[in-house]
């Protein structure tokens, strides 16, 4: 029976215009309202995450039909969410700064053991201040974007930004230079209103979060459950990497300086086909946990997944719906490894919210640290799998898509967390900032030289400096992928189920720290050890 390859949203669709589930989150927000903090703190708890929870099946609903934002409530919603956080933040703020007494008593009446380590989390951490409403600059941003026309030599119709930057992948290198130039052209003549739409926006967390850069960091880091220490100690050992991350470049490209917009360049003639890639995800997720494999097969048998061709120029993405206890996810799809990878990383996504399905509401948000960790785990487990089946050249391209994944993570984002880190601090003081100037400048500082053209207009189009609450998005993917790999390495030496469901559970409620130490049984400084000697393993160099 051949599969069926376009989702069922017929048990995740809302009422029409959101009526219903407008009234009912007016119901939960109007029984919050009817008691005090100190009492039915679980009941509270419970009405705050089911609110949240629908909030995101609403905008998960949007996400996937894709109808013209105009036709949604989105401002409403965007309210409703913002209104349910407050309430999330005063019970957060409540529960830190209440007398001992208050707290054991409001202590005895929970049963649920996450909740309460996560009622001693927020005890022991201040809440983060709700940002100021940044919905309108996010808008503008995104309608700033839509507007950029990319032209591309002689073509007489000119790309989309997603459609200029998929050509770093083209098989001629003349393509995937013009698609470069093209970009670079196009962005510097927009400059100006993406600069003004960024200042706007880090002005506002300026304002609003913390005064300078340090601060915004430190907010950054609390928001991820990690301390800033163990975020620099993180970037200090990645960047004692560099120069064998730069000699696996070298591998990777054959040559001692290389282009920026060629590495991204597949090389690979494998071919693997949607059904073969549903047995191979399904095969690697089994070689680490039986419930990850029987969990992607019923991804596929649920109509939970839909393919569209890569050249629609498509955005994969996984949607979750917390409330129904689903996800959907959108493939673009052409038989590459690139794909197949794609695939696996979207049912990582899936997997995380399945782990979460049946937790206490409150307990199903977890901080960008972990967000990452499920996709990229699955991604790392059918790059293993293929190594151990695949042919002399299968197992090339494997190693070339490791490397890329580590200069992604380990140098590519370093240089985006170093431009925002000095963004800020210039802004702070008031300084003349060149914004393409700095972007080439933390490439060419984390690349070494080795690197050339660098994508000086980055800062243009990468949207997780403008669409995330928290700045400093960056790093929690280099963590993931930390995480991600320790997990692998550390699973590799025990013959028991993986870690990963119960660092994905416990994921929103402890301290990363204390969440490696009772997982992994080793500190992070020890897990981002392990994971940096994986990688140098995986490419057969020796660290310089």
């Amino acid at each position: 029976m051949s599969l069926s390859l376009t989702w069922d949203l017929t048990s995740v669709t809302p009422s029409d215009g959101f009526k219903d589930e407008f009234e009912q989150m007016d119901k939960m927000l109007s029984r919050l309202d009817t008691f005090e903090f100190h009492q039915y703190p679980l009941l509270r708890c419970t009405l705050v995450g089911d609110g949240l929870a629908l909030c995101s099946e609403l905008d998960s609903y949007i996400t996937c039909v894709d109808s013209p934002k105009g036709e949604w409530p989105l401002q409403k919603l965007h309210d409703y969410k913002k209104r349910f956080m407050k309430a999330k933040d005063a019970f957060h703020r409540y529960l830190h700064e209440a007398s001992i007494d208050v707290f054991d008593k409001i202590l005895l009446d929970v049963t649920d053991a996450s909740l309460g380590e996560l009622f001693h989390f927020w005890r022991n951490t201040p809440p983060l201040e709700v940002v100021a409403d940044l919905l309108p600059l996010r808008q503008r941003y995104a309608a700033a974007t839509q507007r950029l026309n990319v032209q591309i030599d002689e073509r007489k119709k000119p790309l989309s930004l997603s459609e200029a930057i998929q050509l770093r992948s083209h098989p001629d290198p003349a393509v995937r230079r013009a698609g470069f130039d093209g970009l670079e052209k196009t962005c510097h003549l927009q400059q100006v209103e993406f600069e003004e739409i960024y200042r706007d926006i880090a002005s506002i967390r300026l304002q609003q979060l913390a005064p300078t850069a340090h601060d915004l960091l430190h907010i950054a880091a609390t928001a991820n459950h990690l301390q800033v220490e163990e975020l620099h100690e993180m970037w200090a050992l990645i960047r004692q990497e560099r120069p064998s991350l730069h000699a696996a470049m070298q591998q990777l490209t054959g040559t001692s300086l290389w282009n920026s917009y060629d590495v991204w360049h597949q090389k690979s003639v494998e071919r693997f086909p949607i059904e073969q890639a549903r047995r191979l995800i399904i095969d690697s997720f089994a070689t680490s946990s039986i419930e990850m494999a029987t969990f992607a097969e019923s991804c596929f048998e649920r109509q939970w997944i839909q393919v569209i061709p890569d050249h629609s120029h498509g955005v994969s993405f996984c949607a979750s719906f917390p409330s129904s206890k689903a996800s959907r996810i959108l493939i673009a799809y052409d038989d590459s490894l690139v794909s197949l990878l794609a695939l696996a990383h979207e049912i990582g996504h899936a997997y995380h919210n399945h782990v979460l399905q049946n937790v206490h509401p409150l307990l199903r948000s977890y901080p960008m640290s972990i967000a990452e960790t499920a996709s990229t785990f699955a991604e790392i487990l059918v790059l293993d799998h293929l190594e151990r089946i695949g042919n002399s050249a299968l197992r090339q391209d494997v190693q070339q898509q490791r490397i890329r994944r580590s200069m992604m993570n380990f140098l590519i984002l370093d240089a985006r967390f170093l431009f925002e880190q000095r963004m800020y601090e210039a802004l702070q003081h008031k300084e003349e900032i060149d914004f393409s100037r700095m972007m080439a400048n933390a490439y060419d500082e984390v690349f070494g030289g080795h690197q050339l053209h660098q994508p000086r207009s980055a800062w243009i189009w990468t949207p997780h400096y403008y669409v995330t609450d928290v700045p400093f998005y960056n790093f929690p993917y280099t963590f993931g992928y930390l995480l991600a790999l320790g997990i692998r390495s550390l699973d590799s030496l025990t013959s028991t189920e993986s870690a990963l469901p119960v660092i994905l559970r416990d994921g929103g409620t402890l301290p990363m720290q204390q969440l490696i130490q009772r997982h992994l049984d080793c500190s992070l400084t020890e897990l981002y050890q392990q994971a940096l000697q994986m990688v140098r393993s995986e490419y057969e160099i020796t660290c310089l």
